[in-house]
């Protein structure tokens, strides 16, 4: 399941095939690509935020989170690698929705009072991630989480997102633009390295 080769089934019990093995998805060798380029990033990222890292790629209706890095504060977000998570109310999906890898969802199920369930909010909020240049999710998957994730995006276009998870009464409103803007560098500074390596 961490590398990609089998998923959790999406309906009921067992697997099924993973992105690695899925035509459908993100290419096999850059999906592996980018999970082992990203994972000094992600150790950055839990360096100069203090709250647990991220790396994401589209998966069919859903978002598959390759990788995850822990902080070591007691109080966090516990990550699982290779997780799926909804595309539309976690910034991971969000900004995956945003940027051109995954098309809106039928449906748009309320996780918490938060949850964003109308798609023509969600068009207007995609809108201004777009503008951002980051998506956030604001307790929308999870009560007392915040998250953020940005595009690892370049000339070539998107090929998945980087971001942090936090509790809410840490990562307050007021210190989004803060954090995102490490998350944004970040992924900025990652999909240069995917390229060189890419070349070298």
């Amino acid at each position: 399941v961490a590398a990609g080769y089998a998923a959790p089934a999406d309906n009921g019990p067992g697997y099924r095939l993973g992105p690695t093995l899925r035509r459908d998805t993100v290419p096999a060798v850059a999906t592996h690509h980018l999970r082992r380029t990203a994972r000094p990033f992600l150790e950055e990222l839990v360096d100069r935020t203090g709250e647990c890292a991220h790396v994401a790629v589209a998966d069919g209706t859903r978002a598959l989170v390759l990788d995850d890095v822990e902080t070591d504060r007691p109080l966090r977000v516990v990550p699982v690698a290779g997780r799926h998570v909804a595309l539309h109310c976690t910034s991971a999906g969000k900004c995956l929705l945003a940027f051109g890898l995954a098309k809106l969802p039928e449906t748009l199920p309320r996780r918490t009072p938060r949850t964003i369930t109308s798609p023509t909010l969600l068009e207007a909020h995609l809108a201004r991630v777009r503008d951002a240049g980051y998506a956030w999710d604001d307790e929308e998957n999870d009560t007392h989480t915040r998250c953020i994730s940005a595009p690892v995006y370049g000339a070539g276009g998107a090929v998945g997102c980087i971001g942090i998870d936090a509790p809410s009464v840490r990562l307050t409103v007021d210190r989004i633009p803060e954090a995102a803007a490490h998350v944004v560098d970040v992924a900025r500074r990652l999909y240069s390295a995917l390229q060189k390596a890419r070349t070298a």
